[in-house]
Formats: structure tokens, C-alpha cells, sequence
């Protein structure tokens, strides 16, 4: 949360958020942009600003590691630690609700184990295809009885807040989750939260994605309740009283910040402020170049950070943006040197670090930070850059995190790694595991993957089928013109 002692823009879309409760409608409020607009810090000041000092009931979560289980979702509301339901529930709700989930996962076991058995004493080598997805069924319907059981309970504990003039869910990482997520599962995670609000009038959701939300057309409470806000780069004078607010008291370097190097993105200027008080003296505004993308403006300015900083602090954060996700124990294994006592907690407090999206309470650097990174180090220590990778596909294979070590793996072997990931992607495809396929999708689409054009184009077009399954139709065609000129650009 240190990030919000500098928040200092973003009052447009802090108003939309205060006149959620001006009527019955929009009570969805959905902030999306670009990687790095500050979406996660505007829900995190919301969280602080508004729903803890105005002692709103509130619950904010990342989505990205509920898409197989919805119902651990709403459990996760009640049970994280950025969430204040629980201390305005009544004790006797939360009890109830408590005894009648575990009571239906019990039973849910039960039946789980039994059903099994039971196929199992009627198996045959003929019949076992057949048994298989009949298996699969019975699962899938048993879960589905479980989900409506624990969502009852759920909402009768929180049927406590009826009376309550405002409660907000600040939901973080929802383009994950709609990546993740089967539609029919959309559709019905959509329509409890309607159902939620049926019993509590208060009850406002709101949203951070980096993509547009999808299937709109489909899911009713998107079509009538919802209103969308683009968070767009910062305006001059809010680029300069985020500056001022980190101490920079050189106008000349705020204003050449603004002009000449972040143009008002949030995370560069973070990191140039960050840049600015580790160096003696700072920087002067004549040091600063004027650079037309964020890809250079991130490495000028991350190499201005690094040039400052001790080891083995200084290797770490240069090696670790590498990493999709760390935290201590991962880097110790990885680099060459451990780190000393404080150096991940220093590491954790930089800008361009924050929590990880693909791995709950995991940490990365910014996606941006790691494709800059990842290019320099290819670029100017080619040797190093490999070891790392072979030392981190090895250790996250010993971990067994299969995904995380064929990510590596593209960066010391990228055809057999290509080759790998193309059967693993079929198989998901195949049994439609949406949660695995759409993972696997995302390290394909890896900006910082030295992939031969022709695998290239294969991704993008293995990710248009994907979109055109799910009936995305926009994603689906654009992932499609992407593939289809790559391939005629390569004959």
C-alpha cells in the first residue's frame, strides 16, 4: 500500500465511484486500460479512502485463481484480509454459514468417493471411454449442487447487511478471470453477485481490467448495470503532483518527465521519481531523453535505478523480472548470489514491483519491466540471460510447476519448448480446460518469447480459435489477422 501515499490523480474516476449510490444504476463500475495505468493502486486507495475511512463494508480480491472454483470466490470475499465483512457480520451468520459449507463439502466427498467406487467395481476395458465421460458428468453435476448449497448459505449470512446503505466488492485482474473462466461460468458468476444484490440493495461492484469486458451481449447485469471508465495517462498537472508528492522538487525534471519521457504513464513516473532520489544531487532535466515509447523509456529509467543500487539488492532486481512470479525463496535458488536480510523487503517496496497476477501472494515485476529487461539481458549478457533461464526451468520443474518451467524453457530451447507448449495447448483445447488453456495461451502471446515467425503466427492463431470457441468474435479476428500476416509475410 506504500503506493498510495503519492496518489494524488484519478478524481474523475474516484467520483464515478462515489456516484455509484446516486441511483439503482450503473451499480457496476468497470476501470480498464493498459498495463501499468495504475488500475490495481485506484482500487487499493478505494479500498483505504473511501470504504475503510468511511467504514463501508468491503472486500477486495484478485479473480485470477477462481476460475475452476467460483464458489471459493464468494468464500474469499469473507475470508481475506483486504475485507471488512467479517467485522460487520453478525458472529451467529458467520457460524452458520461456516457449518453449512463444510457440511455440503463433506457430503460432497462422500458422494465424490462413493461414485467412484461404484464405477470402478463396474469397469471394463470396453466400457472405460464411455464410463469416463459419464464419470465427468455426474462430477460436474454434483459440483453444480454443491455451488447452489454454499451460495445459499453465503447469501443468507450476508442477507445481515440488507439494511446497510452501501457495500462494495473491488474485484482486481477480471481480464484473467474472463480469460480463464468457461462463459456458461461467466454467466453464472455474474448472476449470483445480481442475486447478492436482489438481497442487498447497497451492494456495488467494482472492477479493474486491462481488456475490455466480453460478452456483454450475454450476460444480462453487463448489459443494464454497468458502466465503463478507460483510465487514460495522466494529465500534465497530475504527472507533476505525483512527482512532487515523491519529493521531487526539481520542476524541470518533473516537466521534462512528462514531456519527454512518460508522457503521463503512472509506472514511469514512478520510476523516474524513483530515479531521481537515488541519485546524488538527482537528475538533471538536460540528462533526460526524449523517447517515444515505453519500451525505452523503461529501460533508460531502470537502468538509472539499478546504477544505484548495491548488491546483491542490485542483481536481484535486474534478474527478477525475468521471473513471472518470486518471492524470497525462489530468487535464493535462481541467482547467483542470496540475497541479504532486508534485501526483499527493499526489492518488494519498488515501483515497478507489486503483487503477482498468475500467482496469489507471489510477487513480480511490473510486465512491462520484464519484456524491457528480459530484451536487455538477451541483448547485452546472452550467456547469463540463458543460465538464468535453464536454472529457473529447473527449479520450478523441481517445484513442480509444470507452466512456469516451459516458460523458461522457450529461452534456451525455444522449437522443443514451442513443440512442448503446442501439444499441451491442443490437450487443453481438447478437454476444454479453460483454466489451462488460457494460461498456456498467455505464456504463447509472451511479448519477450524468441519465437521463430512461423510459431509466432501459430500462437495468434491458436489463440483466435480459442476466442472464436468461446464466441468472442473481435478477439477471435484480430488474433486471426495477426497470424494471417506473419504468414504471408513468410511465404
Amino acid at each position: 500500500m506504500s503506493s498510495l501515499a503519492h496518489f494524488k490523480d484519478r478524481q474523475e474516476a474516484i467520483n464515478a465511484f462515489n456516484r455509484l449510490w446516486d441511483a439503482p444504476q450503473p451499480w457496476i463500475l468497470a476501470f480498464t486500460g493498459f498495463s501499468g495505468q495504475g488500475k490495481t493502486t485506484l482500487l487499493e486507495y478505494l479500498e483505504i479512502k473511501r470504504c475503510q475511512e468511511q467504514n463501508i463494508p468491503y472486500a477486495r480480491i484478485g479473480l485470477s485463481g477462481f476460475s475452476t472454483q467460483i464458489r471459493d470466490a464468494f468464500h474469499h470475499l469473507l475470508e481475506v484480509n483486504t475485507s471488512s465483512l467479517r467485522t460487520h457480520l453478525p458472529a451467529k451468520n458467520l457460524k452458520r454459514y461456516q457449518k453449512e459449507r463444510r457440511a455440503a463439502l463433506e457430503d460432497r466427498n462422500r458422494r465424490h468417493l462413493a461414485l467412484t467406487q461404484h464405477q470402478e467395481m463396474r469397469g471394463s476395458a470396453a466400457g472405460e471411454q464411455s464410463m469416463s465421460a459419464n464419470l465427468a458428468e455426474a462430477y460436474k453435476e454434483m459440483e453444480r449442487q454443491v455451488d447452489d448449497l454454499i451460495f445459499d448459505a453465503w447469501l443468507d449470512c450476508m442477507e445481515a447487511l440488507k439494511s446497510t446503505e452501501r457495500v462494495v466488492f473491488l474485484l482486481d485482474d477480471y481480464d484473467l478471470f474472463q480469460n480463464q473462466t468457461d462463459v456458461e461460468d461467466l454467466e453464472r458468476f455474474w448472476g449470483l453477485l445480481e442475486r447478492a444484490r436482489g438481497r442487498l440493495p447497497g451492494l456495488r461492484i467494482t472492477l479493474a481490467s486491462r481488456e475490455k469486458l466480453r460478452h456483454t451481449d450475454r450476460i444480462y447485469p453487463l448489459q443494464n448495470g454497468m458502466q465503463s471508465d478507460d483510465l487514460q495517462p495522466l494529465a500534465p498537472e497530475d504527472s507533476d503532483a505525483l512527482l512532487r508528492s515523491m519529493h521531487v522538487n526539481d520542476a524541470a525534471y518533473r516537466q521534462a518527465v512528462y514531456q519527454r519521457l512518460a508522457q503521463g504513464h503512472p509506472l514511469v513516473t514512478r520510476m523516474a521519481a524513483e530515479a531521481w532520489l537515488e541519485a546524488d544531487g538527482g537528475i538533471a532535466a538536460a540528462e533526460v531523453p526524449r523517447l517515444s515509447g515505453l519500451d525505452a523509456a523503461v529501460e533508460w529509467v531502470q537502468g538509472r535505478i539499478l546504477e544505484r543500487l548495491d548488491q546483491p539488492l542490485k542483481q536481484a532486481a535486474r534478474w527478477a523480472a525475468l521471473l513471472r512470479w518470486f518471492d524470497a525463496e525462489t530468487l535464493n535458488a535462481v541467482l547467483p548470489t542470496p540475497l541479504s536480510e532486508g534485501d526483499f523487503p527493499a526489492l518488494r517496496q519498488r515501483a515497478f514491483v507489486g503483487p503477482s497476477r498468475v500467482r496469489e501472494e507471489k510477487w513480480a515485476c511490473h510486465d512491462l519491466v520484464r519484456r524491457v529487461q528480459s530484451g536487455y539481458l538477451q541483448r547485452e549478457r546472452p550467456q547469463a540471460w540463458r543460465a538464468f533461464h535453464q536454472r529457473a526451468q529447473q527449479y520450478f520443474q523441481a517445484q513442480n510447476e509444470p507452466l512456469e518451467a516451459l516458460y523458461h524453457h522457450f529461452f534456451s530451447t525455444p522449437a522443443q519448448a514451442f513443440e512442448q507448449w503446442s501439444k499441451k495447448e491442443s490437450s487443453a483445447a481438447f478437454e476444454f480446460d479453460h483454466e489451462t488453456w488460457a494460461a498456456l495461451i498467455e505464456i504463447g502471446l509472451a511479448p519477450e518469447l524468441p519465437l521463430e515467425d512461423r510459431d509466432w503466427a501459430k500462437v495468434r492463431y491458436r489463440a483466435g480459435r480459442r476466442h472464436y470457441y468461446r464466441a468472442e468474435w473481435d478477439a477471435a479476428l484480430e488474433r486471426y489477422a495477426q497470424a494471417l500476416e506473419r504468414f504471408n509475410a513468410i511465404g
